[in-house]
């Protein structure tokens, strides 16, 4: 038998039974002690090599066996390793090493306790190293816990939805607008271990750990669409967090889906299908990012944040189930994760030392199925369209015939499409209106929520709306620009020459009244019964700048020789909250304004203003200081001059101006004698018939009289005073029915011509109207059109929020 030297050289004795021996020293297993004495302290002939018990591992001397640490032991029931704060497992576990502080502890290890031993804050451990990799199953964190979950149910976190939970209808809870979201948030350090569980979160557990944002607070108010981005600093904390909603009613959580827009499975599907959806997510994560071989662990060389959290709120559609009034399905969380470098920060901290870090999109969204409501509109849009081409073809019919045209050619089809832009245009204005001011007032009125504002995906389909308005009105505009151009007027002067008392001559008449006759038919089309800048004004005055003294009990205030005043615009009504408040509160939280909301309000206000204006001056003005249309008649009167207005071929406006004198080209005395008689009724009538004072009339011409004037205006420029003169004689005696072929008689519309604006009759005919009726052809009665055409870009541009910007910016 061979004989080595022992540790202590003290004794030689032989390694019986060991496995092997090296550098003349015995040697034992891996779970096995060096015993050379017995129980008595005798020393034994042979050397044993003695198991340690359950529990126990051995020394680093191999002389004692000394308790494992706390953590589970293998399968062979004893301790493996025994380095300090740490465990021991299989080398058959392969995988991803994630380092992590505190011991730099490895994903195998984690592993191997969550599978082995059940170990919950192992599986915890295991549940957020997922998370932190953004819950790629293709990493081994992730495919081990999705393996462990199917096949044991206890004791391992659900990470991922298994079906679509956001369209279940098992939350009873009936919301109001004065009702809180509660939502219930489980919080878990990265070693597994649960922080706090927060029955109902508020504002401020949003936060990165060293930040409180009170005002988030607002957007649990249910029904308040909230959006906000703050700026938060790189230093802050990560936690993973769980999250789910309490029903009330029945004491019951509920888990809420996460859509993480990171994972691949989840990006473009916009069918909604085939999506993944998880339990945990995380703020910040400064700890994945630290490379193993760094020298400062504290440093990590990327940092990813939580970049957009959108918490999506979907309301049960009330006309599908009208008894679910105020209930929601699950609410939806859209969340994803940006990163940034350490060199990103470093040059941040370089160039701005408050801005060194990245922003945080924080936002709430409500809706609901409106798919009944956009079939409404459609419906309406359909049937109103409808008629808007049926009144199109009549517009078209009637311009045909005015026109001359006996058959259908390509001005005709032009004339019907112009026609029907300009119709359809106020149908699509009309029904996106009043669907706009409905949702306003019910949404803003309701005492369960049963409608929900429009999305940003629904608000579309109005704003398509909104721009085809524009657009067609657009046409519609070019179109009354060149009717305009196409009108042909002529002024008929009724004054004679004044014979000479030295010659026998005539001496000619004066060309002066002529020009002024011009002149004030000029005027007449740039006046409006609208002022432009005093809309623009009032409607300023109520969306932005009514004022009301606030808190004047407040005496310091007086004493400080400050009035402190809030705005109390509005424009307030037009944000996305459920309340209906004017004024602002220090402190208080509005939501963005609503384009439907803004759209509906915008409408109602300028409309309002447009109307009180309309009113006032139809009301007031022309009756108690002055009527424009009313002076020019009574200048042509004076001047004896008439207006012939041919706005088509056979169609056209007369002014009657001819003086009940005869003459108008006279002294201040004989005009003065001449309008006093005409006060005492001593003279005749302006009227173009006998006995009669009416002056303005529509006129249905026959194509010979068109031709007519078109002989005589077709010479040259040398001979156009000629044919002034010739055309003036022509028209006089047109009009005393001094001409042998062409003749006119004069008679009332019927009340079906009146309605529809057309004739029925092709006979040569002066057709007696109203005053008002000439307003067709002058700027002045197109007010209606233009402030339609102003109120259609209007709203555009204030429901985009370009008008007021710098001033919103400045309120926000």
């Amino acid at each position: 038998m061979e004989r080595y030297q022992v540790w202590i050289k003290l004794h030689c004795r032989p390694c019986q039974g060991l496995i092997d021996f090296d550098n003349q020293r015995c040697f034992c297993g891996f779970d096995e002690i060096l015993v050379e004495r017995d129980i008595s302290g005798a020393l034994l002939d042979v050397f044993n090599c003695v198991r340690c018990a359950v529990g126990t591992y051995p020394s680093s001397d191999r002389r004692n066996c000394v308790p494992c640490n706390s953590f589970p032991i293998l399968p062979n029931q004893n301790c493996s390793c025994n380095v300090p704060n740490s465990i021991c497992y299989d080398d058959k576990l392969t995988g991803y090493a994630q380092t992590l502080e505190n011991g730099k502890r490895k994903l195998k290890e984690t592993v191997y306790l969550c599978e082995e031993f059940n170990t919950a804050n192992a599986c915890q451990t295991l549940g957020n190293l997922c998370t932190l990799v953004l819950h790629n199953r293709n990493h081994p964190a992730c495919k081990v816990i999705y393996d462990l979950k199917r096949s044991r149910k206890h004791d391992v976190p659900q990470l991922y939805f298994i079906d679509r939970p956001d369209k279940k209808k098992d939350i009873t809870n009936v919301y109001r607008p004065q009702s809180r979201i509660q939502i219930s948030v489980a919080e878990f350090d990265i070693e597994g271990r649960l922080i706090s569980f927060r029955k109902s979160i508020s504002g401020s557990d949003f936060n990165f750990c060293n930040g409180s944002f009170n005002e988030f607070d607002a957007a649990l108010n249910f029904g308040t669409k909230f959006e906000m981005g703050v700026k938060i600093d790189s230093t802050t904390c990560t936690f993973p967090i769980n999250t789910s909603i309490m029903d009330t009613e029945s004491t019951k959580l509920f888990g809420l889906p996460i859509l993480l827009k990171n994972l691949e499975q989840n990006q473009n599907k916009r069918d909604g299908h085939n999506l993944q959806f998880i339990t945990r997510f995380f703020m910040m994560d400064r700890i994945g990012g630290v490379a193993s071989e760094s020298e400062d662990e504290s440093i990590p060389e990327a940092i990813r944040f939580l970049k957009k959290f959108h918490l999506k709120i979907q309301l049960l559609d009330t006309r599908e189930y009208p008894q679910l009034s105020g209930t929601i399905y699950p609410p939806l969380i859209e969340i994803e994760y940006g990163v940034i470098t350490r060199e990103e920060l470093e040059e941040a901290r370089k160039n701005n030392l408050e801005g060194s870090g990245f922003t945080f999109e924080f936002k709430i969204d409500y809706s609901m199925d409106i798919r009944e409501s956009i079939k409404d509109i459609e419906i309406s849009i359909g049937v109103l369209s409808a008629i808007a081409v049926f009144w199109s073809v009549v517009q078209t019919w009637t311009w045909s015939r005015r026109s001359g045209k006996m058959t259908i050619d390509p001005f005709t089809l032009i004339e019907f499409l112009a026609n029907a832009c300009g119709n359809l245009a106020h149908v699509f204005f009309i029904v996106i209106y009043f669907a706009s001011l409905y949702y306003m007032i019910f949404f803003k009125q309701q005492n369960y929520i049963y409608v929900i504002l429009p999305d940003e995906d629904q608000e579309k389909i109005i704003k398509n709306f909104i721009y085809s308005i524009f657009a067609l009105k657009i046409i519609d505009i070019l179109h009354l620009i060149y009717q305009q151009m196409m009108v042909d007027i002529f002024l008929v002067d009724w004054e004679k020459p004044h014979p000479s008392s030295e010659k026998t001559k005539e001496l000619p008449v004066s060309v002066w009244r002529t020009y002024l006759v011009a002149n004030e038919w000029n005027e007449l089309q740039t006046t409006r019964k609208i002022s432009i800048s005093l809309q623009i004004f009032m409607i300023l005055i109520i969306l932005k700048v009514f004022y009301n003294l606030y808190n004047i009990r407040n005496l310091r205030l007086l004493n400080n020789k400050s009035f402190v005043f809030k705005i109390c615009g509005v424009e307030n009504v037009g944000t996305s909250d459920p309340q209906s408040s004017f004024t602002l509160s220090d402190g208080e939280y509005h939501s963005n304004f609503s384009f439907v909301c803004r759209f509906a309000l915008s409408v109602s206000v300028y409309g309002s203003v447009a109307l009180v204006q309309v009113a006032f001056w139809r009301g007031i003005y022309t009756s108690l200081i002055e009527d424009k249309l009313e002076q020019f008649l009574d200048i042509c009167s004076l001047a004896n001059i008439s207006v012939f207005v041919m706005s088509l071929k056979n169609f056209g406006y007369y002014i009657h101006g001819k003086s009940a004198h005869g003459i108008s080209d006279t002294d201040m005395g004989q005009m003065l004698e001449h309008l006093q008689r005409e006060t005492e009724d001593l003279c005749g009538h302006r009227g173009l018939q006998t006995g009669s004072d009416h002056q303005t009339f529509t006129m249905t011409l026959p194509a010979k009289l068109q031709q007519a004037p078109q002989k005589i205006i077709s010479g040259n420029a040398a001979t156009l005073t000629k044919a002034y003169d010739t055309m003036n004689k022509f028209l006089n005696r047109f009009l005393e029915h001094a001409l042998r072929d062409i003749d006119y008689e004069i008679r009332d519309r019927i009340f079906l011509e009146q309605v529809i604006d057309t004739e029925f009759q092709d006979s040569i005919s002066f057709q007696g109207i109203l005053v008002k009726s000439l307003n067709d052809i002058i700027l002045r009665g197109l007010d209606p059109f233009f402030d339609n055409m102003r109120l259609d870009g209007f709203n555009i541009w204030i429901s985009e929020e370009l008008v007021f910007t710098p001033i919103n910016k400045q309120q926000k």
